[in-house]
């Protein structure tokens, strides 16, 4: 439950409290009051129109109460009128800050009534009383400071114009005064509006605004202090992230640079041990072929001469067996040449 902060503007006097509400759909609630000094002003006319078009309607209680609800984030204005009575304006912004969140919230209004003077004599006022909008600072629904200076002037001397109809009969108005008739009058007009419950509470209301506002200013300063302080923590440890990024960075560098270096190497060894293994397995292999070439070259050699003595002991043996047989031909022949002649 936020601080109830009132605000009381010329006609208007408003008062701001904040609640969860039990619509499904977030909306501003308004509770409002028409009252004439301390007494509700029953069967005004209250009317919420969104551009042309009427939002709702609704009739004051006896004792001056109207409630209705408006959806956020849109423009509204609210009339209210009654036979007899001046006929009062107000706008209304229900727009929320982009991000703050949507929630049922309540707005007290309370509208005070200025009934015509007594000769029937019609006032209008075709300006807005008050502007509402949403204070972040505040977080609630508070009418425009700026534009109350503006407006709160006009209707003040509306006031004293609708005062100056109900002086009895033959009494000067201030226009027909002589200049300290006029400094009497208006001597007398502003002690009745000190002493009236209006000006008390505008008052009150004043203060109330005054305090609010020296609040926001030192929740303000606060805030921005806070913010700095935040930010140079952030840029603190923002900078020594950065340092220590840098720091692993470099330290990564390094190793993989060592790491580089050492791969590297050992590949540089690697390969000369390869180069040294291959210089030799191919020395081997040359040394291996050329004994294996020498030992075939040995073994044809040997073949060769085998093949060649193989050769000519046959061709001896051949020789001998022919000269043998010869021999044994001619030995039988002259065997049978002697048995012949014999």
């Amino acid at each position: 439950m936020k601080l109830l902060i009132r605000k009381y503007i010329g006609l208007i006097a408003m008062s701001f409290l904040p609640m969860v509400l039990s619509a499904q759909k977030p909306t501003l609630e308004i509770v409002g009051y028409t009252k004439e000094k301390s007494k509700g002003v029953g069967a005004a006319h209250v009317t919420v129109y969104e551009g042309a078009a009427i939002v709702t309607e609704y009739t004051t209680s006896d004792i001056g109460r109207f409630v209705f609800h408006l959806e956020y984030n849109k423009n509204f204005k609210v009339v209210i009128e009654k036979t007899g009575y001046v006929k009062e304006t107000m706008l209304i912004n229900t727009a929320l800050p982009s991000g703050f969140p949507q929630e049922d919230m309540s707005m007290q209004v309370q509208a005070r009534m200025f009934a015509f003077p007594k000769d029937g004599t019609d006032f209008t006022f075709d300006e807005p009383v008050a502007k509402v909008v949403f204070m972040p600072s505040t977080e609630v629904f508070l009418a425009e400071a700026a534009y109350e200076k503006t407006i709160k002037p006009k209707l003040d001397d509306l006031e004293k114009k609708i005062a100056e109809k109900d002086l009895p009969s033959g009494q000067p108005t201030t226009a027909q005064a002589t200049e300290a008739e006029k400094a009497k009058q208006a001597f007398r007009y502003e002690l009745t509006l000190k002493n009236s419950d209006a000006y008390k509470f505008n008052k009150l209301q004043e203060e109330a605004r005054l305090v609010a506002e020296k609040k926001a200013a030192e929740e303000r300063a606060i805030a921005a202090k806070k913010a700095a302080e935040e930010k140079a923590l952030a840029e603190k440890l923002a900078a020594e992230k950065a340092a220590a990024e840098a720091k692993a960075l470099a330290e990564k560098l390094a190793a993989e640079k060592l790491a580089a270096e050492i791969k590297a190497a050992e590949e540089k060894a690697l390969a000369e041990k390869l180069a040294a293994e291959k210089k030799a397995a191919a020395e081997k292999a040359a040394a291996e072929a050329k004994a294996l070439a020498e030992k075939l070259a040995a073994e044809k050699k040997a073949a060769e001469e085998k093949a060649l003595a193989e050769k000519i002991a046959a061709e001896k043996a051949a020789a001998e067996a022919k000269a043998l047989a010869e021999k044994l031909a001619a030995e039988k022949k002259a065997a049978e040449a002697k048995a012949l002649a014999e």
